[in-house]
Protein backbone atom coordinates (compact mmCIF):
# COMPACT_ATOMS: atom_id res chain seq x y z
CA UNK A 1 0.00 0.00 0.00
CA UNK A 2 2.12 2.52 1.31
CA UNK A 3 5.27 0.58 1.77
CA UNK A 4 7.41 1.98 -0.31
CA UNK A 5 7.70 5.42 1.70
CA UNK A 6 5.46 8.24 2.55
CA UNK A 7 6.52 11.33 0.69
CA UNK A 8 7.62 14.21 3.12
CA UNK A 9 4.94 16.92 3.62
CA UNK A 10 2.46 13.67 3.93
CA UNK A 11 0.45 13.93 7.41
CA UNK A 12 -0.34 10.80 9.24
CA UNK A 13 -3.02 11.44 11.60
CA UNK A 14 -1.60 14.88 13.22
CA UNK A 15 2.00 14.08 12.44
CA UNK A 16 3.78 15.33 9.08
CA UNK A 17 6.44 13.15 7.54
CA UNK A 18 9.61 14.72 7.02
CA UNK A 19 12.23 12.21 5.69
CA UNK A 20 12.62 8.75 5.79
CA UNK A 21 14.88 8.17 9.02
CA UNK A 22 15.32 4.07 8.76
CA UNK A 23 14.17 0.62 7.58
CA UNK A 24 13.21 -2.32 9.74
CA UNK A 25 11.86 -5.88 9.04
CA UNK A 26 8.58 -4.14 10.68
CA UNK A 27 7.82 -1.15 9.09
CA UNK A 28 9.56 2.26 8.15
CA UNK A 29 10.77 4.89 10.50
CA UNK A 30 10.14 8.52 9.55
CA UNK A 31 11.47 11.79 11.58
CA UNK A 32 8.83 13.43 11.54
CA UNK A 33 6.42 16.48 13.50
CA UNK A 34 4.09 16.92 15.52
CA UNK A 35 2.01 19.28 14.20
CA UNK A 36 0.03 20.39 16.81
CA UNK A 37 2.77 20.51 19.65
CA UNK A 38 5.52 21.62 16.95
CA UNK A 39 7.96 18.84 18.29
CA UNK A 40 10.18 16.31 16.44
CA UNK A 41 8.93 12.70 16.91
CA UNK A 42 9.64 9.36 15.55
CA UNK A 43 7.14 8.12 13.29
CA UNK A 44 7.03 4.23 13.03
CA UNK A 45 4.71 3.02 10.45
CA UNK A 46 4.67 -0.80 10.77
CA UNK A 47 4.25 -3.17 6.58
CA UNK A 48 0.87 -3.15 5.51
CA UNK A 49 0.76 -7.26 5.74
CA UNK A 50 1.00 -7.02 10.11
CA UNK A 51 -1.72 -3.94 10.08
CA UNK A 52 -4.36 -6.28 8.13
CA UNK A 53 -3.69 -9.18 10.70
CA UNK A 54 -6.28 -8.58 13.17
CA UNK A 55 -4.44 -10.64 15.72
CA UNK A 56 -1.17 -8.95 15.64
CA UNK A 57 -3.71 -5.68 15.31
CA UNK A 58 -5.19 -6.20 18.97
CA UNK A 59 -2.12 -7.43 20.36
CA UNK A 60 0.23 -4.20 19.40
CA UNK A 61 -2.29 -1.81 20.91
CA UNK A 62 -2.55 -3.60 23.65
CA UNK A 63 1.02 -4.46 23.97
CA UNK A 64 1.87 -0.56 22.88
CA UNK A 65 -0.47 0.48 26.14
CA UNK A 66 1.54 -1.39 28.33
CA UNK A 67 4.59 -0.29 26.89
CA UNK A 68 3.73 3.69 27.55
CA UNK A 69 3.33 2.85 31.21
CA UNK A 70 6.71 2.08 31.74
CA UNK A 71 8.43 4.60 33.31
CA UNK A 72 12.20 4.36 32.62
CA UNK A 73 15.05 6.81 31.72
CA UNK A 74 16.21 4.13 29.22
CA UNK A 75 12.94 3.13 27.90
CA UNK A 76 12.02 5.36 24.94
CA UNK A 77 8.50 7.20 25.28
CA UNK A 78 6.18 5.96 23.77
CA UNK A 79 3.47 8.93 22.33
CA UNK A 80 0.66 7.46 20.93
CA UNK A 81 -0.08 4.19 18.98
CA UNK A 82 -3.31 4.48 16.14
CA UNK A 83 -4.73 3.20 13.02
CA UNK A 84 -4.41 5.76 9.61
CA UNK A 85 -5.91 4.48 6.85
CA UNK A 86 -5.39 1.03 7.53
CA UNK A 87 -2.15 1.06 8.76
CA UNK A 88 -0.42 0.87 12.28
CA UNK A 89 1.80 3.36 13.51
CA UNK A 90 4.08 4.55 16.40
CA UNK A 91 4.89 8.16 17.55
CA UNK A 92 7.84 7.86 20.04
CA UNK A 93 11.18 10.12 20.69
CA UNK A 94 13.49 10.99 18.55
CA UNK A 95 16.40 10.57 19.28
CA UNK A 96 19.29 11.94 17.22
CA UNK A 97 21.75 9.74 17.64
CA UNK A 98 22.35 5.75 16.10
CA UNK A 99 22.00 2.37 16.48
CA UNK A 100 23.89 -0.18 18.43
CA UNK A 101 23.70 -2.17 15.14
CA UNK A 102 25.37 0.25 13.29
CA UNK A 103 28.03 0.94 15.79
CA UNK A 104 29.04 -2.46 15.85
CA UNK A 105 28.73 -3.17 12.09
CA UNK A 106 31.14 -0.19 11.55
CA UNK A 107 33.72 -0.34 14.85
CA UNK A 108 33.70 -3.98 15.81
CA UNK A 109 34.14 -5.25 19.48
CA UNK A 110 33.88 -3.02 21.85
CA UNK A 111 35.63 -2.11 25.07
CA UNK A 112 34.65 -4.17 28.27
CA UNK A 113 33.73 -1.09 29.80
CA UNK A 114 32.24 0.45 27.16
CA UNK A 115 29.95 -2.83 26.42
CA UNK A 116 28.63 -3.04 30.19
CA UNK A 117 28.07 0.65 30.35
CA UNK A 118 25.89 -0.14 27.52
CA UNK A 119 24.29 -3.07 28.19
CA UNK A 120 23.74 -2.20 32.15
CA UNK A 121 21.61 0.54 31.07
CA UNK A 122 19.54 -2.18 28.86
CA UNK A 123 19.14 -4.29 31.22
CA UNK A 124 17.75 -1.71 33.88
CA UNK A 125 14.94 -0.86 30.68
CA UNK A 126 14.38 -4.56 30.21
CA UNK A 127 13.96 -4.74 34.07
CA UNK A 128 11.58 -2.11 34.51
CA UNK A 129 9.80 -3.75 31.44
CA UNK A 130 9.30 -7.07 33.09
CA UNK A 131 8.10 -5.51 36.54
CA UNK A 132 5.05 -3.83 34.15
CA UNK A 133 4.48 -7.26 32.98
CA UNK A 134 5.93 -6.63 29.63
CA UNK A 135 8.76 -9.04 27.65
CA UNK A 136 10.16 -7.58 24.63
CA UNK A 137 10.90 -10.57 22.58
CA UNK A 138 13.33 -8.88 20.08
CA UNK A 139 16.10 -8.02 22.15
CA UNK A 140 18.73 -7.21 19.84
CA UNK A 141 21.45 -4.24 18.86
CA UNK A 142 19.22 -2.59 16.53
CA UNK A 143 16.69 -1.78 19.03
CA UNK A 144 19.26 0.01 21.33
CA UNK A 145 19.27 4.30 20.29
CA UNK A 146 22.76 5.69 21.59
CA UNK A 147 21.94 9.28 21.96
CA UNK A 148 24.78 11.64 20.77
CA UNK A 149 26.52 9.22 19.32
CA UNK A 150 27.78 8.33 15.86
CA UNK A 151 29.03 4.61 13.90
CA UNK A 152 32.57 6.28 15.04
CA UNK A 153 32.18 8.06 18.33
CA UNK A 154 30.48 7.14 21.62
CA UNK A 155 30.55 10.03 23.59
CA UNK A 156 31.42 8.96 27.58
CA UNK A 157 28.51 8.28 29.43
CA UNK A 158 25.80 7.25 26.25
CA UNK A 159 22.60 6.98 27.00
CA UNK A 160 21.07 4.63 26.06
CA UNK A 161 17.33 4.06 24.84
CA UNK A 162 15.43 0.55 24.47
CA UNK A 163 12.72 0.96 21.42
CA UNK A 164 9.91 -1.38 19.87
CA UNK A 165 8.61 -2.32 23.08
CA UNK A 166 4.90 -3.42 22.50
CA UNK A 167 5.73 -5.13 18.94
CA UNK A 168 4.60 -8.50 19.33
CA UNK A 169 7.04 -11.38 17.33
CA UNK A 170 5.16 -14.57 16.53
CA UNK A 171 6.58 -18.03 16.49
CA UNK A 172 4.27 -19.12 13.60
CA UNK A 173 7.15 -20.02 11.53
CA UNK A 174 10.98 -21.06 11.51
CA UNK A 175 11.47 -18.58 8.32
CA UNK A 176 13.27 -15.09 9.02
CA UNK A 177 11.21 -13.73 6.33
CA UNK A 178 8.93 -11.23 7.04
CA UNK A 179 5.65 -12.49 4.95
CA UNK A 180 2.45 -12.87 6.82
CA UNK A 181 2.24 -15.64 9.16
CA UNK A 182 5.89 -16.26 9.38
CA UNK A 183 8.45 -15.27 12.25
CA UNK A 184 9.26 -11.89 13.21
CA UNK A 185 12.39 -12.17 15.55
CA UNK A 186 15.73 -11.80 15.18
CA UNK A 187 17.60 -14.83 14.90
CA UNK A 188 20.87 -14.47 16.20
CA UNK A 189 19.33 -13.53 18.96
CA UNK A 190 16.08 -15.68 20.17
CA UNK A 191 15.60 -18.44 22.72
CA UNK A 192 14.84 -21.84 22.23
CA UNK A 193 10.92 -21.61 23.88
CA UNK A 194 10.83 -18.66 21.32
CA UNK A 195 11.41 -21.12 18.87
CA UNK A 196 9.16 -23.89 19.85
CA UNK A 197 6.00 -21.72 20.45
CA UNK A 198 6.42 -21.88 23.67
CA UNK A 199 5.06 -18.86 26.22
CA UNK A 200 7.88 -16.42 26.76
CA UNK A 201 9.08 -15.12 30.42
CA UNK A 202 11.75 -12.19 31.32
CA UNK A 203 13.87 -14.77 31.20
CA UNK A 204 13.59 -15.00 27.39
CA UNK A 205 15.18 -11.32 27.44
CA UNK A 206 17.83 -12.46 29.37
CA UNK A 207 18.69 -14.96 26.54
CA UNK A 208 18.71 -12.51 24.13
CA UNK A 209 20.74 -9.92 26.09
CA UNK A 210 23.31 -12.71 26.91
CA UNK A 211 23.52 -12.92 22.77
CA UNK A 212 23.84 -9.24 22.26
CA UNK A 213 26.79 -9.41 25.26
CA UNK A 214 28.56 -11.46 23.39
CA UNK A 215 28.42 -9.83 20.02
CA UNK A 216 29.33 -6.58 21.74
CA UNK A 217 32.89 -8.16 23.40
CA UNK A 218 33.11 -10.25 19.80
CA UNK A 219 32.25 -8.26 16.75
CA UNK A 220 29.84 -11.17 15.53
CA UNK A 221 26.86 -13.36 17.30
CA UNK A 222 27.49 -16.22 19.60
CA UNK A 223 25.97 -17.99 16.40
CA UNK A 224 27.10 -17.94 13.25
CA UNK A 225 25.22 -20.43 10.34
CA UNK A 226 24.53 -19.80 6.43
CA UNK A 227 21.14 -21.29 6.98
CA UNK A 228 18.12 -20.13 8.98
CA UNK A 229 17.40 -23.66 10.02
CA UNK A 230 20.93 -24.57 10.82
CA UNK A 231 21.00 -21.15 13.38
CA UNK A 232 18.17 -22.17 14.94
CA UNK A 233 19.17 -25.40 15.47
CA UNK A 234 22.10 -24.09 17.01
CA UNK A 235 20.00 -21.61 19.56
CA UNK A 236 18.24 -24.93 20.50
CA UNK A 237 20.82 -27.40 20.82
CA UNK A 238 24.15 -25.82 20.05
CA UNK A 239 26.27 -24.43 23.71
CA UNK A 240 27.77 -21.21 22.24
CA UNK A 241 31.09 -21.04 21.71
CA UNK A 242 33.91 -19.63 24.22
CA UNK A 243 33.99 -15.62 24.20
CA UNK A 244 37.82 -16.37 24.70
CA UNK A 245 38.05 -17.90 21.70
CA UNK A 246 37.85 -14.62 19.75
CA UNK A 247 38.57 -12.52 22.83
CA UNK A 248 41.63 -14.73 25.12
CA UNK A 249 42.64 -11.51 26.88
CA UNK A 250 39.38 -12.07 28.93
CA UNK A 251 38.72 -13.73 31.77
CA UNK A 252 37.83 -17.53 31.75
CA UNK A 253 34.72 -16.91 34.14
CA UNK A 254 33.30 -14.43 31.53
CA UNK A 255 32.22 -17.57 29.13
CA UNK A 256 30.44 -19.30 31.84
CA UNK A 257 28.36 -16.00 32.43
CA UNK A 258 27.68 -15.87 28.82
CA UNK A 259 26.68 -19.89 29.09
CA UNK A 260 24.40 -19.65 32.20
CA UNK A 261 22.42 -16.58 30.17
CA UNK A 262 22.43 -18.80 26.90
CA UNK A 263 21.10 -21.85 29.06
CA UNK A 264 18.51 -23.80 26.72
CA UNK A 265 16.65 -24.79 29.85
CA UNK A 266 15.21 -21.39 30.86
CA UNK A 267 15.78 -22.39 34.52
CA UNK A 268 19.29 -22.27 34.40
CA UNK A 269 19.48 -18.44 33.02
CA UNK A 270 19.52 -15.71 36.17
CA UNK A 271 16.27 -14.42 36.99
CA UNK A 272 16.71 -10.83 35.79
CA UNK A 273 19.02 -8.94 32.84
CA UNK A 274 20.39 -7.08 35.81
CA UNK A 275 21.69 -10.25 37.23
CA UNK A 276 23.08 -11.45 34.53
CA UNK A 277 24.89 -7.83 33.49
CA UNK A 278 26.15 -7.63 37.05
CA UNK A 279 27.64 -11.38 36.70
CA UNK A 280 29.08 -10.23 33.50
CA UNK A 281 30.84 -7.24 35.33
CA UNK A 282 31.88 -9.07 37.88
CA UNK A 283 33.62 -12.02 35.99
CA UNK A 284 35.39 -8.60 33.91
CA UNK A 285 36.58 -7.79 37.08
CA UNK A 286 34.87 -4.26 36.90
CA UNK A 287 32.76 -2.64 40.05
CA UNK A 288 29.13 -4.32 40.27
CA UNK A 289 26.49 -1.57 39.92
CA UNK A 290 23.67 -2.41 41.51
CA UNK A 291 20.91 0.57 40.27
CA UNK A 292 18.99 2.20 43.11
CA UNK A 293 15.30 2.82 42.70
CA UNK A 294 14.08 5.53 41.21
CA UNK A 295 11.81 7.45 44.15
CA UNK A 296 11.13 11.12 43.68
CA UNK A 297 7.78 12.35 45.17
CA UNK A 298 4.35 11.61 43.97
CA UNK A 299 4.24 14.99 41.94
CA UNK A 300 1.83 17.47 43.68
CA UNK A 301 -1.08 18.98 41.77
CA UNK A 302 -0.73 21.87 39.08
CA UNK A 303 -1.29 25.41 40.08
CA UNK A 304 -4.05 26.88 39.30
CA UNK A 305 -3.44 28.82 35.84
CA UNK A 306 -0.33 26.90 34.83
CA UNK A 307 -0.14 25.38 31.33
CA UNK A 308 0.80 22.00 30.52
CA UNK A 309 2.26 21.54 26.82
CA UNK A 310 1.95 17.77 26.23
CA UNK A 311 2.05 14.77 28.57
CA UNK A 312 5.01 12.45 28.21
CA UNK A 313 3.19 9.60 27.04
CA UNK A 314 -0.37 9.83 25.35
CA UNK A 315 -2.83 7.40 25.71
CA UNK A 316 -2.96 4.65 23.20
CA UNK A 317 -6.18 3.81 21.08
CA UNK A 318 -8.79 1.44 22.35
CA UNK A 319 -8.53 -2.24 20.52
CA UNK A 320 -8.76 -2.20 16.63
CA UNK A 321 -10.52 -5.41 16.46
CA UNK A 322 -11.28 -8.23 19.27
CA UNK A 323 -8.80 -10.65 20.53
CA UNK A 324 -8.94 -13.36 18.03
CA UNK A 325 -8.37 -17.16 19.00
CA UNK A 326 -4.28 -17.74 19.10
CA UNK A 327 -2.88 -20.19 15.80
CA UNK A 328 -1.03 -23.21 16.96
CA UNK A 329 2.24 -23.27 17.74
CA UNK A 330 4.76 -24.42 15.19
CA UNK A 331 5.74 -28.31 14.94
CA UNK A 332 9.50 -27.96 14.90
CA UNK A 333 11.61 -31.21 15.88
CA UNK A 334 12.57 -30.76 19.83
CA UNK A 335 16.56 -31.17 20.92
CA UNK A 336 16.76 -33.86 23.44
CA UNK A 337 14.80 -33.16 26.47
CA UNK A 338 16.92 -31.04 29.14
CA UNK A 339 17.22 -32.60 33.13
CA UNK A 340 15.50 -30.12 35.13
CA UNK A 341 17.97 -27.89 37.72
CA UNK A 342 19.52 -29.83 40.62
CA UNK A 343 17.14 -29.29 43.52
CA UNK A 344 19.94 -27.58 45.39
CA UNK A 345 19.63 -24.77 42.57
CA UNK A 346 15.56 -24.76 42.84
CA UNK A 347 15.81 -24.33 46.63
CA UNK A 348 18.20 -21.09 45.99
CA UNK A 349 15.93 -19.86 43.29
CA UNK A 350 12.90 -20.27 45.76
CA UNK A 351 14.52 -18.13 48.24
CA UNK A 352 15.69 -15.91 45.83
CA UNK A 353 12.29 -15.38 45.05
CA UNK A 354 10.99 -14.87 48.00
CA UNK A 355 13.94 -12.54 49.47
CA UNK A 356 12.66 -10.28 46.28
CA UNK A 357 8.85 -10.76 47.40
CA UNK A 358 9.65 -9.15 50.77
CA UNK A 359 12.39 -6.27 49.85
CA UNK A 360 9.51 -5.66 47.05
CA UNK A 361 7.15 -5.29 49.36
CA UNK A 362 8.93 -2.94 51.88
CA UNK A 363 9.90 -0.87 49.05
CA UNK A 364 6.53 -0.74 47.81
CA UNK A 365 5.23 0.65 51.45
CA UNK A 366 8.35 2.83 51.21
CA UNK A 367 8.02 4.99 48.62
CA UNK A 368 6.13 4.18 44.67
CA UNK A 369 8.48 2.44 42.12
CA UNK A 370 7.29 5.28 39.25
CA UNK A 371 9.18 8.40 38.83
CA UNK A 372 7.50 11.35 38.37
CA UNK A 373 5.05 12.37 35.21
CA UNK A 374 7.01 14.42 32.88
CA UNK A 375 5.09 17.36 30.27
CA UNK A 376 6.88 18.91 27.95
CA UNK A 377 7.45 23.17 28.70
CA UNK A 378 9.32 25.65 27.17
CA UNK A 379 11.98 26.82 29.86
CA UNK A 380 10.87 30.69 29.47
CA UNK A 381 14.23 32.37 29.21
CA UNK A 382 15.38 30.90 26.14
CA UNK A 383 14.27 29.18 23.48
CA UNK A 384 14.24 25.64 24.59
CA UNK A 385 11.35 23.36 25.65
CA UNK A 386 12.56 19.86 28.44
CA UNK A 387 10.18 17.66 29.83
CA UNK A 388 9.79 18.81 33.28
CA UNK A 389 7.75 16.50 36.34
CA UNK A 390 4.59 17.37 36.32
CA UNK A 391 4.03 19.64 39.55
CA UNK A 392 6.90 21.53 39.10
CA UNK A 393 6.51 25.45 39.12
CA UNK A 394 8.39 27.79 38.18
CA UNK A 395 10.17 30.15 40.43
CA UNK A 396 11.09 34.07 39.56
CA UNK A 397 14.40 34.85 40.40
CA UNK A 398 15.22 36.64 44.38
CA UNK A 399 17.83 39.13 42.36
CA UNK A 400 17.70 41.28 39.31
CA UNK A 401 18.49 38.58 36.75
CA UNK A 402 15.65 37.02 34.53
CA UNK A 403 17.02 33.58 35.30
CA UNK A 404 14.47 31.20 36.44
CA UNK A 405 14.30 28.17 38.73
CA UNK A 406 11.90 25.26 38.17
CA UNK A 407 11.25 22.95 41.20
CA UNK A 408 8.04 22.09 43.44
CA UNK A 409 5.45 24.72 44.59
CA UNK A 410 7.31 24.95 48.16
CA UNK A 411 10.66 24.81 46.84
CA UNK A 412 13.33 26.17 48.80
CA UNK A 413 16.30 27.57 47.23
CA UNK A 414 19.66 27.75 49.40
CA UNK A 415 21.42 30.34 46.95
CA UNK A 416 22.87 32.57 49.98
CA UNK A 417 25.74 32.30 52.56
CA UNK A 418 23.42 33.37 54.68
CA UNK A 419 23.81 31.19 58.04
CA UNK A 420 19.87 30.96 58.80
CA UNK A 421 19.28 30.37 55.48
CA UNK A 422 22.15 27.38 55.53
CA UNK A 423 20.41 26.39 58.88
CA UNK A 424 17.14 26.54 57.43
CA UNK A 425 17.76 24.75 54.26
CA UNK A 426 20.35 21.37 56.41
CA UNK A 427 16.95 21.03 58.54
CA UNK A 428 14.79 20.91 55.20
CA UNK A 429 17.55 18.87 53.74
CA UNK A 430 17.40 16.43 56.96
CA UNK A 431 13.16 16.09 57.38
CA UNK A 432 12.02 16.89 53.36
CA UNK A 433 14.67 17.00 51.20
CA UNK A 434 12.42 16.87 47.64
CA UNK A 435 11.49 20.36 48.45
CA UNK A 436 15.75 21.23 47.68
CA UNK A 437 15.30 19.23 44.33
CA UNK A 438 15.58 21.90 41.37
CA UNK A 439 16.81 23.29 38.05
CA UNK A 440 18.11 25.96 37.39
CA UNK A 441 17.93 27.81 33.85
CA UNK A 442 20.16 30.86 33.18
CA UNK A 443 20.21 32.87 29.59
CA UNK A 444 23.98 32.41 30.58
CA UNK A 445 24.57 35.01 27.10
CA UNK A 446 28.29 36.17 26.47
CA UNK A 447 29.39 32.12 27.78
CA UNK A 448 30.60 31.50 23.25
CA UNK A 449 33.89 32.01 24.16
CA UNK A 450 34.49 30.83 27.47
CA UNK A 451 36.57 27.84 28.60
CA UNK A 452 34.88 25.05 31.04
CA UNK A 453 36.45 26.96 33.92
CA UNK A 454 34.96 30.17 33.33
CA UNK A 455 31.47 28.55 32.83
CA UNK A 456 31.89 26.80 36.44
CA UNK A 457 32.67 30.27 38.15
CA UNK A 458 29.70 31.26 36.58
CA UNK A 459 27.37 28.40 38.01
CA UNK A 460 29.52 28.95 41.29
CA UNK A 461 28.14 32.99 41.43
CA UNK A 462 24.57 30.79 41.79
CA UNK A 463 25.90 27.82 44.48
CA UNK A 464 28.60 30.74 46.03
CA UNK A 465 29.28 28.83 49.41
CA UNK A 466 32.72 26.71 48.22
CA UNK A 467 30.61 24.29 45.82
CA UNK A 468 33.78 22.66 44.46
CA UNK A 469 32.16 22.82 40.98
CA UNK A 470 34.26 21.19 37.98
CA UNK A 471 34.04 20.24 34.71
CA UNK A 472 34.05 16.85 34.26
CA UNK A 473 33.86 16.38 30.12
CA UNK A 474 31.00 16.89 28.05
CA UNK A 475 27.25 15.32 27.25
CA UNK A 476 25.24 15.83 24.32
CA UNK A 477 22.29 17.95 24.61
CA UNK A 478 19.81 18.93 21.53
CA UNK A 479 22.53 17.24 19.43
CA UNK A 480 25.48 19.73 20.62
CA UNK A 481 28.41 19.25 22.97
CA UNK A 482 27.27 20.88 26.67
CA UNK A 483 29.82 21.47 29.15
CA UNK A 484 28.81 18.99 31.62
CA UNK A 485 29.93 20.10 35.12
CA UNK A 486 29.33 18.41 39.13
CA UNK A 487 30.15 19.74 42.40
CA UNK A 488 28.96 19.95 45.98
CA UNK A 489 27.32 22.73 47.74
CA UNK A 490 27.59 22.95 51.65
CA UNK A 491 25.03 23.33 53.95
CA UNK A 492 24.83 23.96 57.52
CA UNK A 493 26.58 20.86 59.74
CA UNK A 494 27.04 17.53 57.56
CA UNK A 495 24.24 18.38 54.96
CA UNK A 496 25.39 18.87 51.91
CA UNK A 497 23.33 19.46 48.04
CA UNK A 498 24.80 17.77 45.11
CA UNK A 499 25.17 19.70 41.62
CA UNK A 500 25.22 19.12 37.69
CA UNK A 501 25.30 21.18 35.84
CA UNK A 502 25.60 21.91 31.43
CA UNK A 503 26.64 24.62 29.43
CA UNK A 504 24.82 23.77 26.05
CA UNK A 505 25.97 25.76 23.22
CA UNK A 506 27.43 28.57 25.50
CA UNK A 507 23.67 30.04 25.34
CA UNK A 508 21.92 28.07 27.84
CA UNK A 509 22.80 27.03 31.39
CA UNK A 510 20.91 24.23 33.03
CA UNK A 511 22.02 23.80 37.05
CA UNK A 512 20.38 20.33 38.33
CA UNK A 513 20.16 20.26 42.63
CA UNK A 514 19.45 17.51 44.88
CA UNK A 515 20.21 16.61 48.76
CA UNK A 516 23.21 14.00 48.57
CA UNK A 517 20.74 11.55 50.62
CA UNK A 518 18.19 11.57 46.84
CA UNK A 519 20.49 12.55 44.71
CA UNK A 520 20.96 9.01 42.75
CA UNK A 521 17.39 8.93 42.85
CA UNK A 522 16.75 11.83 40.65
CA UNK A 523 20.00 11.16 38.96
CA UNK A 524 18.19 9.42 35.83
CA UNK A 525 15.17 12.47 36.16
CA UNK A 526 18.01 14.66 35.41
CA UNK A 527 19.06 12.62 32.73
CA UNK A 528 16.06 12.15 30.62
CA UNK A 529 15.36 16.35 31.53
CA UNK A 530 18.82 16.95 29.53
CA UNK A 531 17.98 14.81 26.89
CA UNK A 532 14.50 16.06 25.99
CA UNK A 533 16.03 19.41 25.89
CA UNK A 534 15.22 21.00 22.24
CA UNK A 535 15.46 24.05 20.76
CA UNK A 536 11.57 25.57 19.94
CA UNK A 537 12.11 28.74 18.28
Amino acid sequence: MLQAGLEPGTVVSRYRVEELHARGGMGLVYRATDVRLDRPVALKVLSPELSEDERFRERFVRESRLAAAVDHPHVIPVYEADDWNGLLYLAMRFVRGVDLHTVLATRGALDPPTATDLLTQGAEALDAAHEAGLVHRDVKPGNFLLAGATATSLPPRTHVYLTDFGLTKRATSVSGLTRTGQFLGSLHYVAPEQIRGEEVDPRTDVYALACVAFELLAGEPPFVQDQDAALLWAHMSVEPRPLTDVRPELPPAVDDVLAGGMAKERGYRPASCGELVRDLRSALGEPVVVPSSRRPPVPPPRAAGETVQQARRATPVQPLAPPAAQPPPPVVAAPPPVEPPPKRRRWVAYAAVAAVLVIGAVLLVWRPWAGPDLVTRQLGVVPYQADLPVGWQSHPPADSTNAVTFGPPDLYNPTSNDADTLNTAAGIAADDPERLVSLYVDPASGLENEQPADVASQILSVFPSGSGLTATGTVQVDGQDAVELEGVYRLSGDQELRIYGASVGGKILLVFAAPTSIYDDWKPTFDDILASVQHSS
